[in-house]
């Protein structure tokens, strides 16, 4: 029996505990040997899981319906690995800023573990019980610079996504008394012949609004920008590259559980709207990590638009989707690191400040440009693949593959603005750039050339398969179209005008925020009564 699963969860909340006993300086220390494990563990499994084998292991004695039941294949294998890479990145680039603090690391390393548990859970209470331990140990490390701004954003971020998980709560004590279970194996099974009564629509809604609120789905999106643009920039990089995309996760399981066709078309308008309205808040933006948090509810949107067709992990949109997700969290990832470093060296967040970064911090520009041309879909990178696999599943409907056309232009229009930080512009002088900068934004390089390689190489890892068009001539005219239409729209779009200060600086109350997620709620509810 495999017990991989239960390894890489338990390492990292066994030395983040560690850490936090001993209270030393060295817990940095041991930070990074605890990647070290789990790289090592997860190396050694890999005879196992790369023949694509499935296991499921069982913890505590209960029986089939009430054990704790973890999941291992290649895609939680690979998701694990990658996780490692990037974590370790997180903790190189926090060392010279965290370097007395060890409960800093504790809370790094037990999310960790606790999105571990995440990808592995393959019942929905301990699902349950991951989503709600990493929105509070995130709460956290949101508070953790201890300022007004940070303090605001953390509890707006606490008590709204607590709120939201409640409702999935909720749906889990109506789906035990329907099923008797909650192993989602067997409520799959249980559902195969069930009718979608209310009963069960209602169930169905309730989980996914939660997860919605978790991964910042349109119209409950707003905790994002808020939290991510005033965390320090490591920890706005692991909420937007990886913690963010656990409500992601867990809606897939969800859809893979539940026969609910019926909300195709609406995941693949819930995806769109969010995208758009991502790009829309994020071409507005002068300050740098606001831009990358918007830009992160737009992908959400997109991942959304792939997970629409609710199918295997084989299907072109599942796939895209899957592949997004760990190509967004590398690249936003080094995006977010690679801006704080500019914020450090230049003293400023607003973009029209910053100038020159090619010149003045070129490794760091270089990287930035490399992030940039993947996340807008350059063909043969594998930021394209993600997106001409969700395309596929768009195409027999014209009005949802204008509308992915239309995100994809929007995408570039906002990474062009970020790419004005690069015009040379004043002052060459060169500025100084930590070696752990360096170092961090290195692994994460050469995380994603190794990633762009392997699927340039290879036609699928596990059942994700990977998009053969990449050197396709309709791939580069379509690439040459977005270029030319964000340039001309570039040039004739007022970003300077009073309409788009207001957009700018509009913000949702709290308030306003728990209307839209009841709107939410009874939209969704409201589709399955729809004659479509």
């Amino acid at each position: 029996m495999s017990y991989y699963p239960l390894f890489v969860i338990l390492i990292p909340l066994i030395f983040a505990i560690v850490i936090y006993l001993i209270n030393h300086p060295m817990g940095r220390i041991l930070a990074l040997l605890s990647q070290v494990f789990l790289l090592v563990v997860g190396l050694s499994y890999h005879s196992v899981y790369l023949p694509e084998g499935e296991y499921f292991l069982s913890l505590g004695g209960f029986g089939g319906k009430l054990s704790i039941t973890l999941i291992s294949n290649p895609l939680t294998y690979g998701f694990s690995l990658l996780s490692v890479l990037l974590w370790f990145a997180i903790i190189l680039y926090s060392w010279p800023h965290q370097k007395q603090s060890s409960s800093y690391y504790f809370f790094l390393l037990f999310l960790q573990g606790v999105f571990m548990g995440i990808v592995h859970a393959y019942d929905f209470f301990n699902l349950f019980l991951f989503i709600e331990i990493a929105t509070i140990l995130s709460g956290i490390l949101i508070i953790y610079k201890k300022d007004g701004p940070s303090l605001r954003a953390g509890i707006y971020y606490l008590v709204f996504n607590t709120a939201g998980i409640l409702l999935f709560l909720i749906g889990l004590s109506m789906l035990y008394r329907m099923t008797g279970t909650l192993h989602m194996g067997l409520i799959k099974e249980s559902l195969v012949d069930v009718e979608q009564d209310r009963s069960l629509i209602m169930i169905f809604v309730l989980m996914c609004v939660s997860m919605g609120v978790k991964s910042a789905f349109f119209p409950v999106y707003n905790w994002l920008p808020r939290a991510h643009s005033v965390a320090t920039s490591s920890i706005s990089a692991l909420l937007s590259g990886i913690i963010v995309k656990s409500g992601v996760i867990g809606l897939y399981k969800i859809q893979q559980v539940f026969p609910m066709d019926i909300y195709k078309d609406f995941f693949i308008l819930l995806g769109l709207i969010t995208a758009l309205c991502g790009l829309f808040f994020g071409i507005s933006q002068t300050n740098i990590k606001r831009l990358l948090a918007f830009s992160t509810i737009s992908h959400i949107g997109f991942i959304v638009m792939g997970l629409s067709s609710m199918e295997s992990i084989a299907s072109p949109g599942v796939s895209g989707a899957l592949l997004h997700i760990v190509n967004h969290g590398f690249l936003k990832i080094l995006l977010f690191l690679s801006a704080g470093s500019i914020i450090r060296n230049y003293k400023t967040y607003d973009l029209r400040k910053i100038r020159g970064v090619l010149h003045r911090m070129p490794v760091v520009g270089f990287m930035m440009g490399f992030g940039i041309l993947s996340l807008i879909g350059f063909p043969i990178l594998l930021g394209y693949q993600g997106k001409a696999l969700v395309g596929e599943i768009l195409r027999d409907q014209p009005l949802f593959y204008l509308g992915y056309h239309l995100v994809n232009l929007g995408t570039v229009i906002l990474f062009g603005k970020l790419s004005q930080i690069f015009v040379p512009l004043g002052s060459r002088a060169p500025l100084s750039i930590s070696i752990y900068d360096r170092l961090s934004l290195s692994v994460l390089t050469s995380g994603i050339v190794l990633l762009n390689l392997y699927q340039l190489i290879f036609s699928n890892f596990g059942e994700v398969q990977f998009y053969q068009g990449n050197f396709s001539l309709w791939s580069w005219i379509y690439f040459i179209l977005y270029l030319l239409g964000a340039f001309i729209i570039v040039k004739l779009l007022p970003l300077k005008s009073p309409f788009f200060d207001q957009v700018r600086s509009f913000e949702l109350s709290f308030q306003t925020a728990n209307y839209m997620l009841v709107a939410f709620l009874f939209l969704m509810l409201l589709w399955s009564e729809l004659p479509l």
